[in-house]
């Protein structure tokens, strides 16, 4: 694959908005969004953001990637559903001749029927929760924002619901537990904070006035337990500063075409505090 310079003009050519776009023309669309800034953040480097934006790391598209994504699709715009893939038949095996004609003459995605039955188990269990029927019930979902920040730098973002009226952004999250003190954790491994601050700003710069992030959690497996999450402004706080910090390394290396990876020069290494605390007690 021939790789293209990263042209900090190509994230500045396209106009400011709020546009209803495909998910694959919102993201082949110029601008930095979130899920790229994750690749210039500690641990990663320069180096691999470069990498990403030239299109040598390809997006990755696991099967768990591609039920939450179907699952998405099914809370957020029910209606598009239909047709939208077809369950196998139980019992059938694609290893027999009846089940390989018949995988064979499939043009949609295949899933199975327990996956079915989770995606329809999570949809209602999401809908039947009172807080996330108040915050939808009148809301633009999928909505893809575009807008120049100061520095010059187009942002994109993907909103899952944008309610009219009201200050919030939702964004649904599947999990594992949406226990509190997990989902805790899973703001901090997954940069959620970071989410939350990028796109209220974008949204402050496009003059949608929001002010709260809603997360949506609700778990992979039965009973589909739904929790309501908003983030507190100490976490949006801290997600802005490391956005601010990301977004300043992307547009120092695009202005100097320079896209450092780790240090090129000999670096000891110390052991983390955790097994510094074990060493000690036994040294």
């Amino acid at each position: 694959m021939a790789c293209r310079s990263p042209d900090y003009r190509r994230m500045t050519t396209m106009n400011s908005g709020i546009l209803s776009l495909p998910e694959a023309q919102y993201r082949a669309a110029e601008g930095i969004s979130k899920s790229m800034l994750d690749w210039i953040a500690p641990p990663k480097t320069p180096a691999h953001f470069k990498a990403k934006l030239d299109g040598l790391i390809p997006d990755e598209q696991t099967p768990a990637m591609r039920l939450g994504s179907m699952i998405h699709r099914a809370i957020l715009e029910p209606e598009t559903v239909a047709g939208a893939w077809v369950v196998k038949p139980e019992g059938m095996k694609f290893t027999t001749k009846e089940g390989k004609e018949w995988q064979a003459a499939q043009t949609l995605p295949i899933i199975t029927a327990a996956e079915a039955d989770t995606i329809t188990g999570m949809r209602e269990s999401v809908w039947s929760h009172p807080a996330v029927k108040r915050v939808l019930a009148n809301a633009k979902t999928e909505v893809s924002l575009f807008a120049n920040g100061e520095d010059g730098v187009l942002r994109k973002a993907r909103i899952d619901a944008l309610p009219d009226g009201g200050n919030v952004i939702v964004d649904i999250k599947s999990c594992q537990s949406a226990d509190p003190d997990m989902m805790a954790k899973s703001v901090v491994s997954y940069r959620y904070d970071v989410q939350a601050a990028y796109y209220l700003d974008l949204c402050q710069l496009l003059g949608i006035d929001k002010s709260e992030f809603l997360f949506v959690c609700v778990e992979k497996t039965p009973p589909f337990a739904v929790a309501v999450y908003a983030l507190d402004q100490q976490a949006v706080e801290w997600g802005r500063k490391q956005y601010q910090r990301d977004l300043a390394a992307v547009r120092n290396c695009m202005a100097e075409d320079h896209w450092p990876s780790f240090t090129q020069e000999i670096t000891t290494l110390a052991l983390p505090a955790w097994a510094q605390r074990q060493a000690e007690a036994v040294l």
